[in-house]
């Protein structure tokens, strides 16, 4: 479920990227960002009777770049979906993409919002998706952007169909993994409002899910009670997001954070009582012409009769979803980016993980406990400058975790957070 969700709202994301942030901040060896637009459109006009090539050739440098491409698109638009999930495996899918019409400004271009960058439009989406172990999906949703950016609106639905491994929890790690299928409908709905003039948002978000589990073994399995294989989950939740970045997919500086504390009741359509707090903050700085520095820190807490399926677990490259859970989760992780020419770029990254049943444990990373343990990854990979009007990076991650070695398709960075 949880593969499923991201992937639907990152499409989302991806289709209204290019309009929804100012491009990044130039650099000392690169042209200001407002000519490099200039440059991109003049380009896009004189070359709209070329050959289907040339719009993917850098007017400034004769690279291979896509914003040309990505600014040109309206109406609809198929969006290819990449799933490397160790958890999941390999798999794909294709969302089909409609671009809203846009309320337009006196100089005829997208209006600006409270913080001076423009508008991004509203956007719907449906799509499927499937990977190699049996896991499939299919979804619908829709991003609104109101009031001159003043009001945001993320909703979405979908079925699901996942196979997963259950590990249990910390205190009770099972000798092998048992493999179970979960499948059921889900929703998402979200709204926030700006705070005057700031990046501050606060909102609302609910969140729905019935489903049925099943196990390939017969019960009892430890951790796993009977009444969890044909249930459902609702909750409300207060929202906090502050977003200072200077490019929504490859940040070069600012700070992405977010607080969400979360109900689930029976008032919200829950058949298990619980509470989340799930916390992030993201930060990334410049310390010089070609180096980036990222810091991420993730924390997530539940309390309550959780069932074993939603309870929180470390997410880390190289880790596969659901291998190390918790009622209390921590991690922090960093990631130094080395653009070594203009379009080319390696990163490497490290983190480490901590799941708890005991809250009081939480802090104590280097304590080995039975109801605590520590995890780590470490990797690297590389990135291209796939639209550099609009500062979009992409390339490939390799990662490696306590047990194993997995790789992803990275758009932008590695910690895309909803």
């Amino acid at each position: 479920m949880r593969s499923a969700v991201v992937t639907a709202t990152f499409v989302l994301l991806l289709a209204s990227s290019a309009w929804a942030d100012e491009p990044p901040a130039p650099r000392a060896h690169e042209a200001p960002c407002a000519e490099d637009v200039r440059r991109t459109c003049e380009h896009l006009a004189a070359t709209s009777g070329g050959s289907f090539w040339s719009q993917f050739r850098d007017p400034q440098d004769g690279a291979f770049d896509t914003s040309q491409w990505l600014a040109s698109k309206t109406g609809f638009l198929p969006v290819p979906i990449l799933i490397t999930e160790p958890a999941i495996g390999l798999g794909g899918g294709v969302a089909l993409t409609f671009f809203h019409p846009q309320e337009k400004g006196a100089d005829g271009k997208p209006k600006r919002g409270p913080t001076g960058k423009p508008v991004p439009p509203s956007v719907s989406v449906i799509g499927g998706l499937a990977t190699e172990n049996g896991t499939w999906g299919v979804f619908g949703g829709h991003l609104g952007i109101w009031n001159d950016d003043r009001i945001r609106y993320t909703g979405g639905a979908g079925y699901v169909s996942v196979n997963l491994d259950y590990y249990g929890l910390v205190s009770e790690i099972l000798g092998r993994p048992f493999a179970f299928n979960i499948e059921g409908f889900g929703l998402v709905q979200d709204l926030q409002f700006r705070i005057a003039d700031t990046p501050l948002f606060l909102g609302a978000r609910y969140v729905y899910f019935q489903n049925t589990v099943g196990f390939e073994r017969l019960l009892p399995i430890p951790g796993v009670e009977p009444r969890e294989l044909d249930s459902a989950i609702g909750g409300l939740g207060a929202v906090a997001t502050y977003d200072s970045r200077d490019n929504f997919f490859t940040p070069n500086t600012g700070i992405k954070a977010q607080a969400t504390l979360t109900l689930w009741d029976p008032v919200f359509g829950s058949d298990h009582e619980y509470r989340t707090l799930d916390l992030y903050g993201l930060g990334w700085c410049q310390v010089s012409r070609k180096v980036n520095v990222g810091l991420r820190l993730d924390g997530r807490f539940a309390d309550g009769d959780v069932p074993f399926w939603a309870q929180p677990f470390i997410g880390l490259r190289g880790i596969p979803a659901m291998r190390y859970q918790g009622n209390e989760v921590l991690v922090a992780e960093t990631e130094v980016r080395w653009d070594f020419t203009r379009r080319w770029s390696l990163v490497g990254f490290t983190g480490i993980g901590r799941a708890t049943r005991d809250l009081a444990d939480l802090p104590k990373f280097f304590e080995e406990r039975g109801e605590a343990q520590n995890v780590w990854n470490v990797g690297g990979g590389f990135r291209y400058l796939l639209a550099r009007a609009l500062g979009l990076r992409m390339g490939i991650d390799i990662a490696r975790g306590p047990e194993e070695w997995a790789f992803y398709v990275t758009v932008g960075s590695g910690w895309l957070k909803l």
